[in-house]
């Protein structure tokens, strides 16, 4: 189920879930392009020729499957303080 227009969806209506995991339309056509939350372009370009939909959740590696952190990022921020 593609991601869909939430246009006419106002606060104390009545909504349903479809039973389905949401999925998103991806592929090499969106690559630089500018979206929305839904997914859809919002640049000026021409609508992207999608090849897949994929998953929206679902595809997250549980912390113990992630490769340790053996070095501190340095984010190059300092606090001075005068007092």
């Amino acid at each position: 189920m593609p991601v869909g227009s939430t246009e006419g969806i106002r606060f104390g209506n009545q909504v349903s879930a479809l039973g389905v995991n949401p999925e998103i339309e991806a592929g090499p056509a969106l690559m630089g392009r500018v979206l929305n939350a839904l997914g859809a372009p919002i640049d000026d370009g021409p609508p992207p020729a999608v090849t897949q939909s994929l998953p929206l959740d679902g595809m997250v590696r549980r912390p113990l499957d992630r490769v340790p952190i053996r070095t501190p990022l340095g984010t190059g921020i300092r606090i001075l303080a005068r007092f």
